[in-house]
């Protein structure tokens, strides 16, 4: 089963990384400005041309009319009644970002109002469908062609020349601090430690309470690392963004001071696609802070590199992504496709154990040399090779860090290598809407296994229920029986003691992960909790707007996981047992000081 955030998320990653490699070869053209100690005289006629010109503008209709329509307010409702007949929206999760689902939508709704473009028309779009954080939600348009009205901004993305990273002090009781932790040396009057406190002269905890529109998940440590990104990397696909050359004055406090002075900047375009020449795929999945920055590891995996550490009996597992999922060995990621060095084929290159031909576990009535991988299988053959790899070396103590993974494939059979008895995997359950109620074929095309036909079989047996019976997360065969929520052991375990390392960038597959792992007691959790997001069925869901022509589909959430020790999953992710934060005191060295709390070394 696969269980991913958007493919955006790993760009954004990316475009960090190609963002600092970048700073120093980009200029970016000035925007013109006239001399401020030149006035320029305007004759009548050119004031008359002018006052002509602004009355037109006014009598201009507002394009936006025709999509959002003249009563915008219309519109709007009609999209919040298909949206709460449909998705399971939870409380829980905009409880950690201290927010409700009405004051997201005054906000979203506050864009209608505004929107003049067919570009503002996309935004406000996008704001509702943010609106009540599930990170498995997505706005999707129809494909591009040319004329359309309603697009995805192509615009490149655009960074600033520094990274900042959001540093705590007390745990989360505590607002973040947004610190430098790398600048290009060519830019004066920024010093790595200082702390970002305002933007174009606005207090930097109202920029975090704006960005919050456009963040998609809801961990409020998530929220803080993104808006972090977003100080100084923008993508106008994901949220508006400014265009290359123009200026933001950063307001900055150096290091245990209170006074500030502003600096000004330039945004400079970044790459798309930038460079994958190292075999940890650190320019695609970018790697936390300084911690691998000039580790080399000792063993790659198709998805993992595993690293030494002082201890001879201790390693540490990269598990970079569950992504293990291959046609024509390129991937299924449509971003990854377009980056030959992500497909297996190129993986291989990198790798330190090979695949036959032979041996690659195809999807039933597929074949070589473009046929469809079977993805559990694949990932189950590279957790066969981490095994093998950690008996050879003897290894006591393993810490998985999980802080990039963004999810992908899952299948229970992969937590079992770490386990020594019988275990439980999640359940879920598909609630029934009114949505779903009214029309349960919807369910006939859901992003789900088995579940969703049999819920929907349920729910046509038993109209008056609110929610399907409980089954297995993931199913061992097409009848989910309940047994199926416990999980055998595996008949050659990974014999080592396990800890993972995971934060808010851990999410979907890789939360699943981490909660069977820790609420079995088969793992400890340090660092901090995932992100908190799940998703077990989803479905597609077509709304017009107001011109009763352009399509627009939202992808909603219709049921929910239960951890294995009871809560619901989403936005309530296990608490680390021993729990490391992002301070002054870890800085280029977080790594390090998860491994001596830990008592490791």
């Amino acid at each position: 089963m696969r269980l991913s955030i958007p493919s955006s998320a790993v760009l954004a990653s990316a475009l960090q990384l190609a963002a600092q490699g970048c700073a120093q070869e980009s200029s970016a053209p000035e925007p013109s400005e006239h001399d401020a100690g030149e006035v320029e005289a305007i004759s009548p006629e050119a004031s008359a041309d002018v006052a002509a010109e602004a009355a037109s503008d006014v009598a201009k209709p507002n394009l936006a009319d025709d999509l959002l329509g003249k009563d915008r307010d219309v519109l709007f409702d009609k999209l919040v009644a298909a949206i709460a007949g449909m998705q399971i929206v939870s409380n829980d999760s905009l409880k950690r970002l201290g927010i409700t689902w009405d004051a997201a939508l005054a906000v979203s709704r506050n864009r209608f109002h505004q929107a003049q473009t067919d570009q503002d028309v996309y935004y406000a779009l996008l704001s509702l469908q943010r609106s009540f954080h599930d990170i498995h939600s997505r706005l999707e348009l129809a494909p591009p062609v040319p004329g359309a009205r309603l697009q995805v901004p192509q615009a490149p993305p655009v960074f600033l020349p520094l990274q900042v990273r959001a540093e705590y002090e007390a745990g989360m009781e505590q607002p973040a601090d947004y610190v430098v932790v790398w600048a290009d040396p060519s830019q004066p009057g920024i010093e790595p430690g200082s702390r970002i406190v305002s933007v174009d002269g606005r207090p930097i905890q109202e920029v975090e309470r704006e960005a919050m529109e456009w963040y998609r998940g809801s961990s409020a440590e998530g929220l803080r690392d993104t808006v972090a990104q977003w100080l100084t990397l923008r993508w106008a696909a994901e949220h508006p963004a400014p265009p290359p050359g123009s200026k933001v004055k950063l307001g900055l406090a150096a290091s245990g001071e209170i006074d500030a002075s502003e600096v000004e900047l330039s945004w400079s375009a970044a790459p798309f696609a930038p460079a994958i020449d190292d075999p940890c795929l650190k320019a695609v999945y970018a790697a936390p802070g300084e911690d691998y920055a000039s580790a080399a590891p000792e063993f790659v995996g198709i998805n993992y590199c595993v690293y030494p550490t002082q201890d001879a009996s201790t390693r540490v597992v990269r598990w970079f992504s569950f992504f293990y999922e291959f046609s024509d060995f390129s991937g299924g990621d449509p971003w990854l496709q377009a980056n030959a060095p992500s497909a297996l084929r190129q993986r291989m290159k990198y790798m330190s154990y090979s695949i036959p031909d032979s041996e690659l576990p195809l999807e039933p009535g597929q074949s070589l040399p473009d046929g469809m991988l079977d993805p559990i299988a694949m990932g189950g053959i590279d957790i066969e090779a981490l095994r093998g790899h950690l008996e050879t070396q003897a290894v006591a103590k393993v810490l998985l860090d999980l802080r990039q993974n963004g999810g992908g494939d899952f299948d229970p059979s992969w937590t079992a290598s770490f386990a020594k008895a019988p275990f439980a995997q999640p359940s879920m359950q598909v609630y029934y809407s009114a949505g779903l109620k009214s029309d349960p074929s919807y369910l006939d095309r859901a992003e789900a296994g088995p579940q969703a036909a049999l819920a929907k079989s349920w729910l046509k047996a038993h109209p008056n229920d609110d929610k399907s019976p409980l089954y297995p997360f993931i199913c061992q065969t097409s009848t989910c029986a309940a047994s199926e929520v416990t999980v055998a052991p595996s008949a050659a375990p990974i014999a080592v003691e396990s800890t993972l390392l995971a934060g808010p960038g851990c999410v979907s597959a890789c939360d699943d992960f981490v909660v069977i792992l820790r609420d079995n007691a088969l793992a400890k959790l340090a660092g901090r909790s995932s992100e908190g997001g799940d998703s077990p069925v989803r479905v597609p869901v077509s709304m017009l707007l107001a011109d009763e022509e352009t399509e627009v589909v939202l992808v909603l959430t219709v049921a929910v996981s239960y951890r294995p020790a009871g809560p619901i999953l989403q936005g309530n992710p296990p608490a680390p047992d021993v729990p490391v934060f992002p301070s002054a005191s870890n800085r280029g060295a977080y790594l390090e000081s998860v491994l001596q709390a830990l008592g490791w070394k």
